[in-house]
């Protein structure tokens, strides 16, 4: 399908970094920090806490009875969360035993350098403990099962991880919070609203509000609309399926009487087909007051693409001088905030901005979100691409300027109308100039 990279979907997963050294009983941890993204209106979360073993007559009991000393165990270790809010809820967690601080910029760049998270946000430690059985409930609620155990190693994964499938640490924690008054609603409330960014203006509010909607998420949706609209004015903004918000296009009205509101056409991607729909909102200070979609249809492929139409920068390389593992750890290296997907035909980096300015536009577009994309082909060609002249001469720059640049040799350089790098992932070709020879 022209302009379109269709990303397969990541089950959930428990990843284990470190030594497999022994843990101790969960409950002789404490948290000793803990922060998250203020993404939850994007739909996602990254959360990261900290744990130590606090020193205490039970754990030197403890120790007396095993005849062992401290470093005899792990007395500290970081955990990674990636929730996703609309679908499986608990994406992955990561545990990176002992305070490993390289590995943990390494895992924190690849799952939260992409959120466009204006800061991270401290916890307490009742907050990150609410948040951590909020995910577990979440993901067994959509899903009937905890989180599944892939991509580690089976001796190590059979000592660590419960019958269910959680981390055995995880497992014992959440066990032991079940019952637990956490935090009370006024508390809770707030905390809902800090892990969202901040609302700048209308537009913000309906793309928001919009995603949220046709994602089938309710919870998100409600952190945007104001606690003193009526009921009724606020009808079902969604479809059968869920979607995805790709495009969406805003234009303010008055009414007849004034009063001003907003008319959207959102471009909405489902799971085999794509939509258009027709809402009008109204907004009060900065929050939704009534909402309703007038119309929606379905409509082809091609005339998605088209709506989606822009055009697209190339710049081909070839890698000489190094084997596909050797370009790939030399990527990992250059680009540590890019998020990595695996494709037949190669790998995929997308750099990320660094904010989500991008949902305050009137005509939001969800591609916007990416800055720039390197796919390394399993034929030893690198593709960079960018939708504007300065981003691909930036991220040339970047790779001539690194020890990558010298094994890289140019081979074209590309400027198309309309996206065709996910066409060239999609089509199973490896080679780029092969694949425009067959468009020819």
């Amino acid at each position: 399908m022209p302009g379109f990279c269709h990303i397969g979907k990541t089950m959930s997963e428990f990843k284990l970094v470190g030594s497999p050294t022994i843990k101790l009983p969960q409950h002789f941890y404490r948290i000793k920090y803990a922060e998250i993204t203020d993404t939850r209106l994007m739909g996602v979360l990254g959360m990261h806490v900290y744990w130590k073993a606090e020193e205490s007559q039970a754990l030197d009991h403890f120790l007396s009875e095993k005849q062992a000393v401290i470093d005899d165990y792990i007395a500290e270790y970081h955990q990674i969360y990636y929730y996703e809010a609309e679908e499986n809820g608990l994406e992955t967690v990561t545990e990176i035993w002992g305070d490993d601080k390289k590995a943990l910029t390494v895992v924190e760049n690849r799952y939260f350098g992409g959120l466009g998270s204006e800061k991270m946000h401290f916890l307490t430690e009742n907050e990150a403990l609410f948040m951590i059985r909020k995910f577990v409930d979440d993901t067994k609620s959509r899903t009937g099962r905890t989180i599944e155990a892939l991509n580690a190693d089976d001796d190590l994964m059979e000592g660590e991880m419960d019958r269910d499938g959680m981390p055995k640490s995880l497992a014992e924690l959440y066990r032991n919070l079940q019952g637990k008054k956490l935090l009370y609603p006024e508390e809770e409330e707030r905390l809902m609203l800090r892990i969202c960014a901040p609302i700048n203006n209308d537009c913000a509010v309906i793309n928001y509000y919009l995603m949220r909607c046709y994602g089938h998420d309710p919870e998100g949706a409600k952190l945007l609309e104001s606690p003193f609209a009526n009921k009724k004015n606020l009808q079902k903004v969604e479809l059968p399926e869920r979607a995805v918000l790709r495009k969406n296009s805003i234009q303010k009205q008055i009414a007849g009487n004034g009063q001003e509101f907003y008319l959207s056409e959102s471009l909405l991607e489902c799971t085999d087909s794509f939509y258009v729909a027709f809402s009008e909102l109204e907004i009060s200070d900065k929050r939704v007051i009534s909402a309703k979609v007038n119309s929606s249809f379905a409509i082809s492929d091609m005339e998605a693409a088209r709506m989606l139409r822009r055009p697209e920068y190339i710049a081909c390389f070839r890698v000489n001088g190094l084997e596909g593992m050797a370009a790939e750890n030399m990527l990992d290296e250059l680009l540590p905030r890019a998020n990595r997907k695996f494709f037949d035909g190669g790998v995929l980096y997308m750099e990320y901005n660094s904010d989500n300015s991008h949902v305050e536009k009137p005509v939001y577009n969800l591609a916007d979100d990416v800055s720039v994309s390197y796919f390394l082909t399993n034929a030893d060609q690198l593709l960079v691409a960018a939708n504007s002249p300065s981003s691909i001469m930036s991220a040339e720059l970047l790779m001539r300027m690194s020890r990558f640049g010298k094994h890289l040799e140019s081979a074209g350089r590309y400027n198309f109308a309309h996206p065709l790098l996910g066409d060239f992932i999609d089509s199973g070709y490896d080679d780029f100039d092969e694949f425009l020879r067959y468009l020819m």
